[in-house]
């Protein structure tokens, strides 16, 4: 009798155990509210040993869901909602993770399970309707108030990497703590040789020096950029938005004529493509990187997507970049002496 009265307390207990993920698996759950059919992309934001997996879909069915992932320790996971906002969270091997929250408020999600998730709901708690500007300062004191932790990787990685707006400093400074802090993390140290580049030339930052042949048989360097206001334009003949660029250019180089400098880096598939578009869009000190983003001058200028930009003030400085080209002329219209 006693026996049985053990097992009726026994199995229900290792039956709910049983339900949770071994040791080498991380598990994410939740409930979106408002949802029916939908697909989340989970994928990790850099490589790491330990991870067993690669970019999923996960699917929604009345707005519940339920992914594993094989794991042999901690892992950055970067999820992608069906409106395009994404939430970096840790996947920890052995633990649970659950969301819960509204279609209409993906921003608002609450993160649940384990102790460095936990850490960074206390992050998330009370920023919906704040400012950009309250959100970074609040994100670079938790940052440097827990650098060791991965919850504040996390956190770099939605408020600073995610920006359409990089700047040189704190976001590079930042960046440098949390790998100084956390020198065995692998994908951390992945992360900051992707970043590095983009930090290096963002907002408030010295140009990089660069000597480049042009198309036409010229030569530019960094050094013949100083003294005036110059714009450096990213561009690749296979991306459809670089037609948005080429009036606003052509229109800047009537109105400053010598008071603005221009360079175009051309990304294109081959020197032939660059050397066309170059003459038939009349860009003026054209070079072909070529290798597209892998190019030396690509990844010295951080280049990140194209259509994009430099705007760099007389001193050298990188006052502004990737400017949208509807906001082009009044930017360059602030540096132009």
């Amino acid at each position: 009798m006693n026996f049985r009265l053990l097992l009726t307390f026994l199995l229900p207990s290792a039956l709910l155990l049983s339900c949770g993920p071994d040791k080498h698996t991380a598990r994410l759950s939740g409930q979106i509210k408002g949802v029916d059919q939908a697909a989340i992309i989970a994928y990790a934001p850099a490589e790491s040993p330990a991870d067993g997996g690669a970019t999923d879909s996960i699917h929604l069915s009345r707005g519940a869901f339920s992914y594993d992932r094989p794991t042999q320790a901690p892992l950055l996971l970067t999820l992608v909602y069906p409106n395009y906002s994404t939430l970096t969270l840790i996947a920890v091997p052995g633990e649970e993770v659950h969301l819960s929250g509204e279609a209409n408020r993906l921003k608002e999600v609450e993160i649940s399970g384990g102790e460095e998730n936990e850490l960074l709901q206390g992050f998330r708690d009370g920023n919906h309707g704040r400012s950009e500007a309250d959100i970074r300062r609040k994100a670079e004191a938790f940052i440097r108030s827990h650098p060791t932790r991965l919850a504040a990787v996390a956190v770099f990685l939605d408020i600073f990497a995610a920006s359409e707006h990089p700047r040189y400093r704190p976001d590079g400074e930042l960046l440098e703590l949390l790998v100084k802090s956390q020198p065995d993390n692998a994908q951390l140290k992945q992360i900051a040789a992707n970043l590095r580049p983009v930090f290096a030339v963002a907002e408030g930052a010295p140009l990089p020096k660069f000597s480049e042949r042009t198309l036409s048989g010229g030569n530019i360097t960094s050094e013949m950029l100083k003294g005036r206001a110059a714009l450096i334009v990213f561009s690749g003949s296979w991306d459809g938005n670089n037609f948005r660029y080429v009036p606003t250019l052509n229109r800047l180089r009537r109105r400053f004529g010598a008071r603005l400098s221009v360079v175009n880096v051309l990304l294109d598939t081959n020197a032939g493509q660059a050397r066309d578009r170059a003459q038939r869009d009349s860009l003026s000190n054209a070079i072909y990187a070529a290798g597209e983003y892998e190019s030396a001058l690509a990844r010295k200028l951080g280049v990140r997507y194209v259509p994009g930009c430099l705007l760099i003030d007389a001193t050298g400085t990188v006052v502004a970049r990737d400017i949208d080209p509807d906001r082009l002329e009044g930017a360059v219209e602030k540096v132009v002496r």
